[in-house]
């Protein structure tokens, strides 16, 4: 039984996203425009049945910005900016200051890891780390 007819006897939701995958072999793509680093590609698929229903035809176009030399759409690279702006702005508000208590929790943490990691990073061979992550493991 091939994996298609084993599908087609499944859930449906199986079968459909088995349609989806083997639609994405006609997918078809063409440069509607393209200026510098900016172009519009038109992409064409030919979509299972189920999705016809709904009004998809199976094509779009789709802008794309090329990046570092490599063609990304647009909507990804303008998320991406979206999100990194977001970020440096929550580092930039953000304290990081620590008072003399906080300090000592976390030095206490890194030599525990110490205690911990040291005997790991010295291991030479496979028998002496083995040792060394059941030493750990007695510990809990």
């Amino acid at each position: 039984m091939s994996l298609v007819d084993m599908a087609a006897t499944q859930e449906a939701s199986a079968s459909a996203g088995l349609q989806v995958l083997q639609s994405l072999s006609s997918l078809q793509a063409s440069i509607v425009s393209e200026n510098g680093d900016n172009a519009i590609v038109k992409t064409s698929v030919a979509l299972p049945e189920m999705f016809l229903t709904n009004g998809a035809d199976g094509t779009e176009n789709v802008s794309m910005m090329k990046v570092d030399g490599k063609w990304i759409p647009a909507d990804l690279y303008n998320g991406f900016k979206i999100a990194m702006a977001e970020a440096k702005t929550n580092i930039a508000e953000t304290d990081f200051s620590v008072d003399g208590q906080q300090m000592l929790g976390m030095t206490m943490m890194v030599s525990m890891a110490g205690t911990f990691l040291g005997p790991l990073e010295s291991a030479s061979t496979q028998a002496e780390f083995d040792i060394a992550v059941q030493k750990i493991m007695q510990m809990f």
